[in-house]
Formats: structure tokens, C-alpha cells, sequence
């Protein structure tokens, strides 16, 4: 089997865990749908382009660092309601509100990625290219952290039988290759693939991946997918 293998890098990341609004927890990687819209950014694709992925991160070190949000309320004219903003903009007879506040963002530092991506033959050598020359500069996370592609290239991948094999990266197990054993650890939905919905605008989640998180140097046993640089693939 032929897929893609993406090599990268970033200085900082954040990878926002949704539920805490306040302070911006982060994964230790980043979900599927995040690298697969980072795909398709790069390759210009304007429609989607069913993929199936393995996402395998390591960092040097985790911190939290403080950043200023703004928040933006237009149309304001009562005064009582300006009092409440940090500033007020004024264009002809509008108004804007402005909200300057700090939030606690967690930011993993020197961060290395491994992708795999598995799609149509045809589309291979299309997105090797794509990722090689991206239409954008890219990022991945937030869009203040930038993404250096280090290096793209088609690799095999085999079925193999693995004892005592060690992780090199945190990586997203996928849950149906580990469901005979009864003790994996939490077991996260990590979102996907999505749709707009016509009348909300909100997201709509039509795949959302079971998957468990193992972590760098974790021993695994079984049969996996290995590629021919001796990196284990877990593509889902």
C-alpha cells in the first residue's frame, strides 16, 4: 500500500480542547480534521477529498503563556452599555465596542510531526506536489503557529506482526485497532469530517473517530502498519 508521508515542524502550537473557553487548554496533537483542512489548504482543493490519515506528534516542553483576545460588539449607542468596553470606535454615526482582555493559552514548544495519508491513487502525487508547494504558508492550530514542511514522499506501508515495538511520537491509536483489550486508557472523539449546515452556519460532525492517545515510548504488541523507514502508521 502507497500513502504519503509528511514530515513537519512548528516553534509553538495550541491545539484547543473545546469544552474549556477561558483558558485554551491544548491536545497533544492535533485532531484529523485540523491536519486534513491544512491538506487541503495547501493543495487548493475546493471540495472534499476523502482521506484517511495517522497523526503522530512529540514536543520538547508544555507552558502556559498569557495573550490578548478582543472581543468586538458593533451598533452600540446606549451609554451605559459603552461604559462596559475598553474602547469605543466611532465611524460616522456607528459605534463598536471593544474589549481588550487576557486568557491563559497553553502552548507546547518545538513541536515534530509525522503524517500519513492514504487516498485515491490518483490524488497521490497531486497532494505530495501540493504539500511540497503549498499555495499558502501554513499553519496548524492557531494561525499565529506557522507550519515548516520539512520533507514529503510517497512511502510503502506493510502489515506486520510488532513485539516490544516503542513509539518514537505521541500518537492517535485508533480505538478499533486496540478494542479486544480491555484496558486502553480514555478513549477520545476526535473530530473528523464536517458539513455546514445551510440554515445554522454551524458545524455538522458526519465522522467523529474513536481513537486512544499513546504516548512516546509506550510499548506496543500486535499486528500494525509499519512503512519502509520503520515508522509504525495508524491510519483511520
Amino acid at each position: 500500500m502507497k500513502v504519503i508521508k509528511i514530515k513537519a515542524r512548528q516553534t509553538t502550537a495550541n491545539y484547543k480542547i473545546p469544552e474549556f473557553m477561558k483558558v485554551h487548554y491544548s491536545y497533544d496533537l492535533p485532531s484529523y480534521s485540523t491536519v486534513i483542512g491544512m491538506i487541503h489548504t495547501a493543495c487548493g482543493f475546493d471540495r472534499y477529498v476523502n482521506m484517511n490519515i495517522s497523526i503522530q506528534t512529540k514536543y520538547c516542553s508544555k507552558q502556559f503563556t498569557q495573550v490578548y483576545f478582543y472581543e468586538f460588539a458593533p451598533g452600540i449607542t446606549r451609554k451605559d452599555y459603552l461604559e462596559k468596553y475598553n474602547l469605543i470606535v466611532e465611524n460616522g454615526s456607528t459605534r463598536t465596542g471593544v474589549n481588550r482582555t487576557f486568557r491563559k493559552v497553553e502552548l507546547l514548544y518545538d513541536v515534530e510531526h509525522i503524517f500519513h495519508v492514504k487516498v485515491e491513487e490518483s490524488m497521490i502525487e497531486k497532494i505530495r506536489d501540493g504539500m511540497l508547494k503549498p499555495k499558502v504558508f501554513l499553519s496548524l492550530g492557531r494561525s499565529e503557529d506557522l507550519l515548516v514542511i520539512e520533507d514529503v514522499k510517497i512511502v510503502d506501508v506493510q502489515e506486520k506482526l510488532l513485539s516490544s515495538y516503542n513509539l518514537k511520537y505521541n500518537a492517535y491509536v485508533p480505538y478499533e485497532f486496540l478494542k479486544e483489550n480491555e484496558d486502553v486508557g480514555t478513549v477520545y472523539n476526535i473530530n473528523k469530517k464536517y458539513r455546514i449546515d445551510e440554515k445554522t452556519k454551524l458545524r455538522i460532525w458526519d465522522d467523529v473517530a474513536k481513537a486512544v492517545i499513546f504516548n512516546k515510548n509506550d510499548v506496543l504488541n500486535g499486528k500494525f502498519y509499519i512503512d519502509n523507514d520503520d515508522d509504525i502508521v495508524f491510519l483511520r
